[in-house]
């Protein structure tokens, strides 16, 4: 897990990170959480797969700098039945949608080392103007304070089934249900 999926996770969460790192001595990151409220119960659902079934595959480009993350979310909308590209970085990105026909989703990071995900979807919208797009960030709360930020976000960590209902929101219009357990993607 990324040291930004443990701030965010760890902010999102009511806690806090601490990282101390000494030369010689190696590195230590002390993770603080809020105790839970209430008993824990253990639940055990299933992904909603079917809440896309019946509906037609879109074309996904999904680009992530973590490889891990980027890899997984290609194989949850694949198992959707979606035409899925991945790529690791925002120029291979860029290339991939001068090379394919329009597609219907960009699904992309926002923070990412050669370009944020806005800018990516700034300059996919220039290229292939009908094209969607949903941010997927371990960051959300720096993306609320800007008021004409009209991109959809999904914040990291998230469901495989939240997943798959934010691309169906954003590809069919279809409105979210309620959200069920289930392991979150968190790289």
């Amino acid at each position: 897990m990324g040291l930004s999926m443990v701030q965010g996770f760890a902010t999102q969460s009511g806690g806090a990170v601490e990282i101390a790192s000494f030369r010689g001595q190696g590195t230590t990151v002390t993770l603080w959480l809020p105790p839970a409220g209430g008993r824990s119960t253990a639940r055990a659902s299933v992904e909603p797969v079917e809440f896309v079934i019946g509906q037609r595959p879109a074309r996904i480009l999904v680009c992530d700098d973590d490889s891990d993350v980027c890899s997984l979310v290609g194989s949850v909308l694949r198992d959707l039945g979606h035409t899925i590209w991945e790529a690791n970085n925002p120029n291979i990105a860029l290339q991939i949608l001068e090379k394919t026909a329009a597609n219907h989703v960009l699904l992309v990071d926002y923070a990412m080392p050669e370009m944020n995900g806005r800018s990516v979807i700034d300059r996919a919208r220039a290229r292939q103007p009908g094209i969607k797009a949903l941010l997927i960030t371990g960051y959300p709360e720096a993306l609320c304070t800007d008021e004409n930020f009209e991109i959809p976000v999904l914040p990291k960590p998230f469901k495989p089934a939240e997943l798959s209902r934010r691309v169906a929101e954003i590809v069919y219009g279809l409105s979210s249900g309620e959200s069920t357990d289930g392991p979150n993607v968190q790289h």
